[in-house]
């Protein structure tokens, strides 16, 4: 017998016992569920993002200043302008990134039960498994910000990149140290209960293929950085 749960005991539970959770909406997935805890977060995004807006565009610091000292003329004008963009329009970004994180990802949570699990799924249940997980992202920026704003670094490690300093995260394991987010493996521990629940797999298959897909991802990413390291830090 499914247990009767509120969608806002869902949101809390999912964070600490996401089975639980899961469960409870199994075929009875509504528009709300995906919708509330979406707009959720950008609502506490939104607020970190302004509540940092003044770090994240400070030009006094010594790796921007390092950073526009090394950028010719054109380039410094082109940060600055990006730096005033994202002082008048950059809480944009927030809706936008996790809105399109929703879609893009529920598509392949779809894709990846279907062909890699071979079991039957639907979109709005993967949306459902992913709203759910983004819910991590509260508890992130409630950590992140507070750090932010006391250290003064917007760049802050929630990883063992943390342990790292700037010079050891420039080689290839360096870089996939610095990759790994501990916020990114509790968003991917309920992706894999929510996956085992709707598609009815053993919760330890859906996690191990999606922790292997993630590894891929982080090694991926590590190996491009090296061969386009990308614009000076600040920059």
């Amino acid at each position: 017998m499914q247990e009767e749960l509120t969608l806002l005991q869902r949101l809390i539970q999912v964070l600490f016992n996401p089975r639980r959770s899961f469960e409870a909406v199994l075929n009875k997935e509504t528009a709300h569920d995906w919708l509330v805890p979406t707009l959720l977060v950008c609502a506490v995004g939104i607020m970190a993002h302004f509540l940092t807006l003044d770090v994240l565009t400070n030009l006094e610091t010594p790796q921007v200043q390092e950073a526009l000292h090394e950028m010719s003329e054109e380039e410094q004008e082109r940060y600055l302008e990006g730096m005033r963009m994202l002082r008048t329009h950059g809480w944009l970004m927030v809706p936008l990134g996790v809105f399109s994180s929703l879609l893009m990802l529920s598509a392949v949570l779809m894709l990846f039960t279907k062909w890699i699990l071979s079991a039957e799924v639907t979109f709005r249940q993967m949306l459902v498994v992913k709203a759910y997980g983004s819910m991590v992202l509260i508890p992130e920026w409630l950590v992140r910000t507070p750090l932010v704003l006391l250290t003064g670094n917007p760049d802050i490690r929630t990883g063992p990149g943390a342990l790292l300093d700037q010079s050891q995260t420039q080689d290839f394991f360096g870089r996939m140290l610095n990759a790994i987010n501990l916020f990114d493996l509790w968003q991917l521990w309920i992706l894999a209960v929510g996956i085992s629940v709707f598609s009815g797999t053993a919760n330890r298959k859906a996690g191990i293929t999606l922790v292997i897909a993630w590894l891929l991802w982080i090694i991926t990413g590590a190996w491009l950085e090296g061969v386009d390291p990308g614009p000076p830090p600040g920059a």
